[in-house]
Order: structure tokens, then C-alpha cells, then sequence
């Protein structure tokens, strides 16, 4: 059994899992000596814990530990292994995409987190520390503080489904057009305010906190690995909405008097009625499905975060929920006939009243 240095329960290291590490055996833990800070600044970044007694670190080359000239106690290392996926307004199980940043967090008292991005929509996380501490700790998963957090997918009747990740695409043409539709991943949103389906995670996920044990039967083990991942799919509540008007040239000839689908907007979702126009939205989406084909469009808007941040119940929409179009000036729905409506910018002599009469 290795030695290990006393230590309060929040002293431990976190770090990214690169492709290019060598590592131990899966599910066992590796040893590696404790190292001074400096020496472990000098061998690669990562975060440090506050208390000097336990500085610990590793190369990145392959599995041998830093020498240390203060300590020389053995620590354990525990790796844990994710792939992320979520549910589209359709039901259907998509990977999230690669280049999601994702932060691994781990501690209870003074959590230490370290920010990765997805790669084959997955992520992974070591954890360095004594026998005893880790014993005791958890990880658990959020998403980055990034602010072009943007899901892209494909156009409606696309011949394949595609994900990818990066800011919000400009127009592709004056109708305001996009080539793709999207939804925005709320900054910073943990597993605990998010609700969740997890498998393979061998009994070690307590779905309240959002939090996976870094032990078991009274021991340190990792969790999931490399080849077999623990599977996360994010299951947000999407609202769906359809804006419809009386087309005033062809409503009556053509429509028989009913109302006509607004082509599709972007719109953003409001957790409670914004005070400020600086007030950000915690969703935004253009996404949009038309069931019948008929060009009855329903947009669709994903409300990921469903409970507070330590866990009680807090789901959206609800009555304090606001939604808005995120349009630029002058932006007009025009008929081009009976069957094709399209957004466009207005100019000035297309805002002017038609003649009377």
C-alpha cells in the first residue's frame, strides 16, 4: 500500500489527459512522487493546489514520476473518461461536437478545475493525490467559459447529420439566410443544473450533485476509459414556438383567411424578464423544423440549465421566461408568392406606405 502524506481533503491536481500521454494500466492507479512547485511549473501547466506540502505533478512523456528535493511520499492518479452527447428537438442522440471546451472540476471544499476542449466528443481528466484524499473526492464536468459556445448542425433535409463547433454564422445571403442552424451552450453550466442520462459510470454517479466518485469499495479507481467512456447525454427542454401573420396579399386568394408561418428567426430565451438591454439570454437558437414539409415552421429553443447550482428544482421556460428576436434593424417578412416568404432588410423606399386606394 503506498505511503502518503497527511493532507486536508481539497489537496489535489487536476489535468487534462493529452492523446500523446503514456498511461498505467486501466483502472489501476499510478504512482508518482511529490514535486516542489517550481519543478512542476517547469514540466507542464497545470493547476496547483493552495498548500505547499503537496505539490505533485508528472511528465507528460510517459509515466514516471518528477523527482522532488522537499517530499518524497507517493501519490495515486485516477483518471476519469467521458464522451458528451445531447438530444436534438427531434429526439435523436447526437455526439457533441469536437472543440466544446469542457472543464473538469474536482474537490468539494476548494475545488480545483482545469479546461480542456472535446475531441471525438470526448474529454479526460487526471486526478494526483494521497490514497486518503482522494478517497474522499469527486469530479465533475461544465462547460467552458467561452463566449462563441456555439453548437452548428445541418440545414433541414440535409442528407447527413453534422456537428460542429464556433461562433455564430453570418448571413449567407441579404435574406438573412444562415447556413446552418444552431443553438448556444450556456457558459460556465454544470452537470447539476443540467438534466442528464449517464451510463457506464459503474454506480458512481449521484445525478443531485452531478458528481462522479474518484473512488471505489474505500479506494481510489478511475472511471471510464480512453476505449470505453462514460456516456453523458444532456437532455435540455426544448420550447417550441411557431410566429405566424396574415399575409395582407395572399392570405385571402391563397390562404383561405388563415394565418401563415414567419420564416425562421433566432431567438434568444431569458431565464427571467431582462431589465437592461445588457442583460444576456441563457439560450439562443435559430433551429427549426418543418414536420409537414408544408413550410409551417416551429422553432425550436434549448433550455439546458433545469436546476440551480446545487441541484434544487428550477425548470424552464416557466411564466417568468421571456423570449426575443435577435434581428438586425429593419427586418421585414416579404411574400415573394403565395408559398415563399423571406426576411429581409428593408430599404427606405420599401418602408414607405403603399398608396391609398
Amino acid at each position: 500500500m503506498p505511503v502518503t502524506a497527511a493532507a486536508p481533503l481539497a489537496d489535489i491536481v487536476l489535468e487534462a489527459v493529452t492523446e500523446c500521454e503514456v498511461l498505467a494500466p486501466e483502472g489501476a492507479p499510478q504512482l508518482i512522487t511529490m514535486a516542489s512547485e517550481a519543478e512542476v511549473s517547469d514540466c507542464f501547466p497545470m493547476l496547483l493546489t493552495e498548500a505547499p506540502q503537496l505539490r505533485i505533478g508528472a511528465s507528460r512523456g510517459g509515466t514516471q514520476g518528477v523527482a522532488s528535493a522537499s517530499a518524497n511520499s507517493l501519490q495515486s492518479r485516477v483518471q476519469f473518461h467521458a464522451r458528451l452527447f445531447f438530444l436534438d428537438p427531434e429526439g435523436n442522440e447526437r455526439r457533441l461536437p469536437d472543440g466544446v471546451p469542457v472543464r473538469g472540476v474536482v474537490g468539494r471544499q476548494r475545488p480545483q478545475f482545469c479546461q480542456t476542449n472535446l475531441a471525438q466528443g470526448a474529454v479526460g481528466f487526471a486526478a494526483f493525490a494521497g490514497d486518503l484524499v482522494l478517497t474522499h473526492q469527486v469530479i465533475s464536468l461544465a462547460f467552458g467559459d467561452a463566449e462563441a459556445n456555439v453548437v452548428l448542425c445541418e440545414l433541414p433535409g440535409a442528407p447527413a447529420k453534422t456537428q460542429s463547433w464556433g461562433p455564430v454564422p453570418p448571413p449567407s445571403d441579404t435574406t438573412g439566410t444562415l447556413p446552418n442552424r444552431f443553438f448556444t451552450l450556456p457558459r460556465g453550466a454544470t452537470l447539476a443544473e443540467m438534466d442528464c442520462e449517464v451510463t457506464g459510470d459503474d454506480g458512481r454517479f449521484d445525478a443531485p450533485t452531478g458528481n462522479f466518485a474518484l473512488a471505489k469499495d474505500g479506494r481510489p479507481a478511475s472511471l471510464g476509459s480512453r476505449s470505453a467512456p462514460v456516456k453523458i447525454v444532456l437532455k435540455p427542454k426544448w420550447q417550441f414556438v411557431r410566429f405566424e401573420y396574415f399575409d395582407r396579399h395572399y392570405g385571402v386568394s391563397d390562404h383561405g383567411g388563415e394565418n401563415v408561418a414567419m420564416p425562421a428567426v433566432t431567438l434568444e430565451g431569458f431565464a427571467a424578464i431582462p431589465t437592461s438591454d445588457l442583460d444576456a439570454p441563457q439560450t439562443r437558437s435559430n433551429w427549426w423544423i418543418d414536420p409537414g414539409s408544408d413550410g409551417k415552421v416551429i422553432q425550436c429553443l434549448p433550455w439546458f440549465k433545469q436546476k440551480s447550482a446545487t441541484g434544487a428544482a428550477a425548470a424552464k421556460p416557466d411564466a417568468q421566461t421571456q423570449l426575443r428576436f435577435a434581428l438586425p434593424a429593419d427586418t421585414f417578412v416579404q411574400s415573394e408568392s403565395a408559398t415563399v416568404r423571406k426576411r429581409i432588410t428593408a430599404t427606405v423606399e420599401q418602408r414607405k406606405p403603399a398608396p391609398s386606394g
